[in-house]
């Protein structure tokens, strides 16, 4: 009898466990993406934080950074661009602009793939 008991409660927390439901966070999940070979991992505001990209060519690294551009910041457009040299690296800081005037620079650290043909 205290086997039947037995296995009947551990039935009984097994179809509890299956039906119950967590709620959702109210916390986003951090956003790890990588588009390409363009590891995505900053927020491209500043050197410190600038989006690496990790490509071996120029072509694809100029193309991962408007990949990243077009799907992390969307309506914003390129507006401008310039290479910079900071503590011994490489960056390509793209000007965006929005259609409601909206304006910010990403900062792409380019070392891996600049001068790369």
């Amino acid at each position: 009898m205290r086997c039947l008991y037995s296995a009947i409660l551990i039935a009984l927390v097994g179809v509890l466990s299956a039906c119950s439901t967590t709620a959702p966070s109210s916390t986003p999940p951090k956003r790890e993406a990588t588009l390409g070979a363009a590891a995505v991992k900053s927020d491209g505001l500043s050197y410190d934080t600038a989006i690496v990209i990790h490509e071996k060519g120029e072509d694809a690294g100029v193309k991962a950074e408007y990949v990243w551009i077009r799907a992390n910041l969307p309506g914003f457009r390129p507006a401008g661009q310039s290479l910079q040299f900071h503590e011994g690296k490489k960056y390509d800081v793209i000007h965006v602009g929005s259609a409601s005037g909206g304006k910010r620079d990403v900062y792409f650290d380019i070392s891996e793939f600049f001068g790369n043909y």
